[in-house]
């Protein structure tokens, strides 16, 4: 019998003489995992190893070394420790931290939402919040990385959590552990803060990029953000006919007054759709400023992977956002007023059917409609 206490555990010898409680602490290492077990041997006044455990990064454990157990015995007016070729399993908590369950001869790890098999490296049951996690198959156990990531409760994996560092143009210079979400500073120190923060997807992909980062060292410079300049920002709304449709935007405010805000309103929304939507020419930025097919996996080929940095701000921006922040901007040189950029791209999105704008999408349109770097001139 046992019961845990907050630095391991309390083993109960029971014998007919009654019952001793003898204090077992366990030593943990950065993922949880319980590597060592200790405890006092009252009769020899010294400490003595109870449980010695190694783990292949999957979880299987090592065999064939470090496999003594010793077990708490009765020795006359007190307890000793003695080594044992078949202890009992009493205190099943191993790998990470989860029970052990060798019922049935099913030797998997408990993590609460699900069961993994560390044999096989794999879920055995479909991850709960897959669609947070889409580039993945919902059996796979941290992101295929153990090392990196662990899993508290078998509903997401996360991780170690860093703060990176990166150049004025966006590449990775440092990486140091930190406790909480990935966080960005640039080489002042600043924090160049992520516009979804919540985001799983964005955080996610930090983490694949610091993984490239440290398995490319010295050989590959990875770019984890591609700056946009004001100059480049305005050649694309050159581009994209901006002073023809700022015409027919001009008509539409004129006659307001007479029909309301709705024609202008849809006006900007089916912008937001058409000439305005920026979300692949973002991508493309990102690609061809490095973010796609570095060959580690970190980034999609289609450049979806990085993220842009404007020129007047710190904020980071998926490109997804980028797009929306753009769009933002383009109808603010339309003359459109902010609260019609918010409604407007809030109709757009459920016109295509992808339901109301999230709080990222909203906060990306705001920034872009109140971004100073790129003005109107005739």
């Amino acid at each position: 019998m046992f019961f845990p206490h907050e630095e391991g555990y309390v083993d109960i010898l029971q014998t007919s003489e009654g019952r001793w409680y003898n204090y077992v602490y366990n030593y943990i290492d950065h993922l949880g995992n319980i590597r060592v077990s200790y405890a006092y041997d009252q009769k020899r006044n010294t400490l003595k190893i109870i449980e010695e455990n190694h783990y292949y990064p999957y979880g299987l454990k090592h065999k064939n070394y470090n496999s003594a157990n010793r077990v708490f015995v009765r020795d006359e007016s007190t307890v000793r420790i003695d080594p044992t070729l078949n202890p009992p399993i009493k205190f099943k908590y191993k790998y990470n931290g989860m029970e052990w369950q060798d019922e049935l001869g099913l030797n998997w790890y408990d993590y609460h939402a699900r069961n993994y098999d560390p044999a096989i490296g794999r879920w055995m049951n479909i991850d709960p919040l897959a669609e947070t996690s889409r580039r993945w198959s919902p059996f796979t156990y941290c992101y295929n990385n153990p090392v990196r990531y662990v899993d508290p409760d078998g509903m997401q994996a996360i991780d170690n959590d860093d703060i990176i560092k990166v150049n004025n143009e966006g590449y990775i210079q440092s990486v140091e552990p930190a406790a909480g979400p990935h966080v960005v500073v640039n080489e002042a120190g600043e924090q160049l803060p992520l516009n979804d923060p919540a985001s799983n997807l964005d955080q996610e992909q930090l983490s694949n990029m610091i993984s490239a980062f440290n398995y490319t060292r010295g050989t590959q410079d990875v770019r984890l953000f591609t700056p946009f300049s004001n100059k480049e920002m305005a050649s694309k709304f050159n581009e994209v006919g901006i002073g023809s449709i700022k015409e027919t935007a001009q008509n539409l405010a004129s006659i307001s007054d007479l029909t309301g805000p709705a024609p202008l309103m849809f006006y900007t929304a089916l912008q937001g759709h058409g000439a305005f939507d920026f979300a692949d020419d973002m991508s493309l930025v990102s690609n061809n400023g490095g973010n796609a097919g570095q060959g580690t996996g970190a980034f999609p080929a289609d450049g979806t992977g990085g993220f842009i940095k404007f020129e007047n701000s710190n904020t980071l921006y998926n490109v997804y956002d980028a797009g929306n922040f753009m769009t933002g901007k383009a109808l603010n040189l339309l003359g459109v007023p902010t609260s019609l950029i918010l409604t407007g791209g809030d109709i757009n999105s459920r016109m295509t059917r992808n339901g109301p704008d999230t709080a990222a999408d909203q906060n990306a349109l705001y920034n872009g409609a109140n971004y100073s770097g790129v003005k109107w001139r005739r």
